[in-house]
């Protein structure tokens, strides 16, 4: 057995749900507002239910998704906008 540490879930002081933005019939990503102390983050974070399991309703987060300072969203947002340049 590994002696590595559990990955640990960070406690929010705030946590506001913005959108969920459909991916398929049972995935969405989730957009968040996050603070912990000072500091705020925006996060995007797939969730997900049991795709062969029509009782399971309930989102649950997956391991995909990122989570960035506010200071730098600006940053991500413009090479986010370039990136779709190269759409289509």
């Amino acid at each position: 057995m590994s002696n590595a540490p559990l990955h640990r879930v960070p406690s929010w002081d705030s946590e506001v749900h913005i959108a969920d933005i459909p991916k398929n019939e049972h995935e969405v990503i989730r957009v968040q507002y996050l603070s912990k102390g000072a500091r705020e983050y925006a996060s995007l974070r797939e969730w997900w239910t049991r795709p062969n399991d029509p009782t399971d309703t309930v989102l649950k987060p997956g391991k995909s998704g990122i989570t960035i300072n506010l200071e730098n969203l600006a940053d991500v947002l413009e090479a986010l906008q370039k990136a779709s340049d190269y759409v289509g």
